[in-house]
């Protein structure tokens, strides 16, 4: 590995080319951007572990069939299980207030 370098990129263009990457990757239009400004706001707040950083491991994922959501859910309906929106508010809510977060942010 090489030495580090400090380069600087415009938040714009960070998010951009995540979404580009996500998309490519498979990622629905809507769901790439949103997570590519996640993990864009996550570099530029010093949170580099969660950053674009993950974008490696979020396209083996994606081809491996990891982050298939409609597939997730329609095995767990296979299995019985029933999510309502409620459960996933209040979960989301859980695990937010564990990070001292709004369900917002």
């Amino acid at each position: 590995m090489g030495p580090m370098t400090d380069r600087r990129l415009e938040l714009s263009a960070l998010e951009q080319f995540a979404d580009r990457v996500l998309a490519a990757a498979g990622a629905r239009p809507g769901d790439a951007q949103l997570v590519a400004h996640h993990l864009a706001d996550a570099n530029l707040k010093g949170h580099d572990s969660h950053g674009v950083g993950l974008l490696p491991a979020y396209v083996r994922h994606a081809r491996e069939g990891l982050i298939e959501d409609r597939l997730r859910v329609a095995a767990a309906a296979s299995e019985g299980i029933r999510i309502n929106d409620q459960q996933i508010a209040a979960g989301m809510e859980e695990f937010a207030g564990r990070a001292n977060l709004s369900t917002e942010q």
